[in-house]
C-alpha cells in the first residue's frame, strides 16, 4: 500500500522552498508515494501559481484553505486544514514548509491523527523585524509557534545549521539538516563553452530578504567602473517598481536586462559567467547552488550559510558599501575567472536525489 504524504505550503510561486518541495516529489518514487499538496491560498479560482501546472502534471492532489490575512484567517486555515487531514486523508506523513507557521499546521495534525508530523525550516531570519515594534511582535510570535512545534512535531529539519538556530533556538542540536537538493545533472549539462563574456546574472525574488535596491546600487557602481559587462535579473517580485524607479534615477534603467520569472534557469546560468546575490538572509541559497553547478563565480553576502560554497562563492560583507562590492567584481572581472575551482565532489552532496533518499528515511 502508498504511504500518503500531504505537503503543507504558503503556495506554488517562483520561490524557492516552493522550487525544493516540487524537486523532491518529482523524484519520489510513485509506486511507494501518494502526494498531496494543501496551499494557504484562497480557493477562489484566482490562486494559479507558478508551479501549479508541473504539480497537476505529475496526477498531484492541491487544496486550498484561505491566506493568512489576519489572525482571523490563522483559525480559518487551521479549521480547513485539519478538515482536510480528516477528510482526504488518513495521511501518514505530513511535511511543513511555511517556517514558524508549522506550529498551527503541526498542531492541526495532531488533532487530525497524522502519525509523522515534520517542521520544516527555510529560513535564518525575519522579514517582518525592521522596527522595534515589529521586532518585539516578531520575537512573541516566534516563541509561541515554537512551543506549538516542539509540542506537536515527530520531527524537526531544517535546510542548513542556520535556518535550524533560527527556528528551533536552544533545540537546533536536536534539528537535522537536510540539504535543499537541486537535479545537478540538469544544471551540469547546461554549462556552455561559449558563455557571454562578463555577464552578471541575479536568480531571485524582488523581495526584502534579497536586498534588491543594494543590488541596483552595485550594478549602477560598477557601471561607473566599466560598460563591458551585462547584467540580467531573473524574477520577480512586491519590490519590481521600487526597483526600477531608483534604477532609473541611476540612469542605468536601459542597462539591466529585466527578464522576470523564466521557465530555463538552467540555459541563462549557463551562458552567464557569474552570479550576484547580496542577500540579508537566506536559509540556504538554492540559488546560489544551481549558480555554482552551472560553473559562475558568485559574489554573494556572508549572511548566506557557508556550507553551500562548493568552491565558486566569494563572501562579502554588508558593512561594504556598494562602491566596494563594485570594486571587487570589477578586480574579479579583469582576473577573468582565473583561481577558483568548482569542488565537484562537495557538489554531489546537494544533488536532490540524495536529499529524497534522507527525506524517504525520514517518512519512515
Amino acid at each position: 500500500m502508498k504511504k500518503k504524504i500531504v505537503y503543507v505550503l504558503h503556495g506554488l510561486a517562483a520561490g524557492g522552498t516552493e522550487a525544493f518541495v516540487l524537486n523532491v516529489v518529482s523524484h519520489l518514487d510513485r509506486k511507494k508515494y501518494d502526494i498531496t499538496f494543501i496551499l494557504a491560498l484562497d480557493d477562489n479560482g484566482k490562486t494559479h501559481q507558478f508551479h501549479e501546472d508541473k504539480v497537476l502534471e505529475q496526477g498531484i492532489k492541491i487544496y486550498r484553505t484561505c491566506d493568512l490575512d489576519g489572525i482571523k484567517k490563522w483559525k480559518l486555515h487551521y479549521e480547513k486544514l485539519k478538515k482536510l487531514l480528516i477528510e482526504k486523508g488518513p495521511f501518514d506523513v505530513i511535511h511543513c514548509n511555511m517556517d514558524l507557521f508549522n506550529g498551527i499546521n503541526l498542531m492541526a495534525a495532531k488533532k487530525a491523527g497524522v502519525p509523522v508530523r515534520i517542521c520544516h525550516s527555510h529560513i535564518a531570519d525575519s522579514q517582518y523585524a525592521d522596527s522595534n515594534l515589529k521586532k518585539l511582535i516578531s520575537t512573541v510570535y516566534r516563541k509561541l509557534m515554537r512551543r506549538l512545534i516542539f509540542r506537536y512535531s515527530t520531527k524537526i529539519i531544517g535546510c542548513s545549521e542556520m535556518a535550524n538556530r533560527y527556528l528551533y533556538g536552544e533545540k537546533a542540536n536536536k534539528a537535522e539538516v537536510v540539504y535543499n537538493g537541486i537535479n545537478t545533472e540538469k544544471f551540469i549539462q547546461h554549462r556552455n563553452k561559449n558563455r557571454i563574456k562578463n555577464r552578471i546574472v541575479t536568480v531571485g525574488r524582488m523581495e526584502y530578504p534579497k536586498n534588491p535596491l543594494f543590488v541596483i546600487e552595485v550594478i549602477s557602481e560598477l557601471y561607473n567602473l566599466r560598460n563591458d559587462f551585462e547584467f540580467v535579473w531573473v524574477g520577480d517580485g512586491s519590490m519590481k517598481e521600487k526597483i526600477k524607479d531608483k534604477a532609473d534615477r541611476l540612469h542605468i534603467i536601459n542597462k539591466i536586462k529585466f527578464w522576470g520569472i523564466r521557465n530555463d534557469i538552467e540555459d541563462i546560468l549557463g551562458k552567464s559567467e557569474y552570479f550576484l546575490l547580496p542577500s540579508i538572509f537566506e536559509g540556504f541559497g538554492i540559488a546560489v547552488i544551481e549558480a555554482q553547478c552551472a560553473g559562475l563565480e558568485c559574489f554573494v553576502s556572508d549572511n548566506i550559510p557557508r556550507e553551500i560554497n562548493v568552491g565558486l562563492c566569494h563572501y562579502l560583507s554588508l558593512d561594504k558599501s556598494a562602491k566596494e562590492w563594485a570594486n571587487y567584481i570589477s578586480n574579479r572581472l579583469d582576473m577573468n575567472r582565473k583561481k577558483l575551482s568548482l569542488n565537484e565532489k562537495k557538489l554531489k552532496q546537494f544533488d536532490i536525489k540524495n536529499t529524497v533518499k534522507r527525506l524517504e528515511e525520514i517518512y519512515g
